[in-house]
């Protein structure tokens, strides 16, 4: 079978400068000549980075989310499947308990968003970021339903880290603008001199 994708792109997601630094890293596969609509399936593979300044004032928190985006796979309701994830030489990654949802904002698609195991989403990032050719699969209890080879090489490990870099940085800012526009003004003429 035949498959096209796009770069790996990073999204800024900073609405202003309260609250965390968010940044996604995404991707989408395309698989012509399938038996749906259109003829097309696609999955979009979407990484969601998020940095909090803790309260100390010196260290960050990190909050990664993994979602998965794939249509057509129409879904009445939320339903348990089984995902597998993993490098094509299996190095890597492994099968994870997941819960699909239809996605509101599109027919025919399907989100999964939510993990049985508390680790699935850093094992999922690491399989990402070993930069080797995947596979992902989808079953339920009776039948395989989705096997696709996903093409990967080292470009999400890339961004991965410069995304790192830059939330901490601006992680930092937002933690300085904030205690900068928290003071009265003449609390910061002081802080000024």
């Amino acid at each position: 079978m035949s498959v096209s994708w796009t770069d790996w792109k990073t999204d800024d997601k900073d609405g202003e400068f309260a609250g965390p630094a968010k940044q996604d890293i995404r991707r989408t596969y395309s698989f012509p000549n399938i038996d749906s609509a259109g003829g097309i399936a696609t999955l979009t593979i979407v990484c969601v980075l998020e940095m909090t300044m803790l309260p100390d004032g010196e260290n960050v928190s990190l909050d990664r989310k993994l979602r998965f985006y794939l249509r057509p796979f129409r879904l009445q309701h939320e339903a348990n499947f089984i995902m597998g994830f993993m490098t094509r030489a299996e190095s890597h990654g492994g099968e994870f308990d997941v819960l699909a949802a239809p996605s509101g904002d599109e027919d025919g698609m399907a989100i999964i968003a939510k993990y049985g195991g508390r680790n699935d989403v850093s094992a999922c990032i690491a399989t990402l970021r070993a930069g080797r050719d995947l596979v992902f699969s989808l079953q339920d209890e009776q039948e395989s339903l989705v096997n696709f080879l996903l093409p990967n090489d080292d470009t999400f490990q890339r961004l991965y880290d410069e995304t790192i870099q830059t939330l901490q940085q601006r992680a930092v800012l937002n933690q300085i603008l904030m205690v900068w526009n928290g003071p009265s003004k003449r609390h910061r003429r002081c802080l000024s001199w």
